[in-house]
């Protein structure tokens, strides 16, 4: 089997996530697991990947010896705790479970438009701006260590 974990919101109400499943060869293989609180913790700055052992205690205890090929990280947020999923993953899981990162495809698919309309910086170089509808003083600190995480 893989799994895919994500925001409740990607999970159970995203059409488009619903149809990427339906096309699949096996979507029965497929085992869709929310994870509502990570995002949360995240966003306040929480990265240790023993921080979340008890969230995942409530999402991976129902799947425990479960043969897992793969863990697609279906949120935006999931990536800078990749950790985190990997320790819990084996704490729980079995098989390979090789975490996914689906933001890679959108950068990929950013650079195939940036190319198209001629709008890739030639120089390399550029900088970051910070626009949130949040506190912006409670947020920026987090930004930037989120920027500074090897990816």
């Amino acid at each position: 089997g893989s799994g895919l974990v994500g925001s409740e919101m990607c999970i159970r109400d995203s059409n488009r996530y619903l149809a990427l499943q339906a096309r699949m060869p096996d979507p029965s293989r497929v085992i869709n697991i929310p994870c509502p609180g990570i995002v949360e913790r995240v966003e306040a700055g929480i990265f240790d990947d023993d921080a979340y052992d008890d969230l995942f205690d409530k999402y991976f205890a129902p799947y425990v010896g479960t043969e897992v090929d793969a863990i697609v990280l279906g949120c935006t947020h999931y990536p800078f705790i990749k950790g985190a999923f990997a320790r819990n993953a084996k704490r729980y899981l079995r098989g390979d479970c090789a975490l996914i990162d689906g933001s890679v495809g959108t950068v990929r698919q950013l650079e195939r438009i940036l190319d198209m309309y001629k709008l890739k910086n030639p120089c390399g170089a550029g900088k970051v701006e910070f626009h949130t509808s949040g506190n912006e003083a409670v947020l920026k600190p987090i930004f930037e260590k989120l920027l500074k995480q090897d990816m």
